[in-house]
């Protein structure tokens, strides 16, 4: 699926995502059909290079289809991109949170927004 030489890369991610990741992808929408994408890992990959290359859907689209992963239209790219927000975010909470990006804001503060 991902060339050999961002296989380790991508294996380092896979090893921050918190338990549960694969089957949350389907509890959350971002994988609803197997078609194209038929795995979270597949689905997670298309996220990263999405974000790596200038977040343009033609890259992605044209990457899936040289390496056989999967062949779908900038447009189908889009959708399954779109579906992954909530998924993306529910990983991301916990892995910003061990490396102290995330912090709960302070009662004291109440309803005021700190930037």
């Amino acid at each position: 699926m991902v060339m050999s030489r961002e296989k380790e890369g991508f294996k380092h991610v896979l090893e921050m995502l918190p338990e549960g990741w694969e089957a949350k992808a389907k509890a959350l929408g971002a994988l609803q059909r197997a078609r194209e994408i038929k795995t979270p890992e597949a689905l997670l990959w298309l996220n990263l290079l999405y974000l790596t290359e200038g977040k343009s859907m033609t890259t992605p689209s044209a990457i899936s289809n040289l390496l056989d992963l999967a062949k779908m239209s900038k447009g189908a790219v889009c959708k399954r991109i779109q579906h992954s927000r909530a998924w993306l975010q529910w990983m991301g909470t916990p892995i910003y949170c061990n490396a102290g990006l995330l912090i709960e804001k302070p009662g004291w503060l109440k309803d005021r927004n700190v930037l």
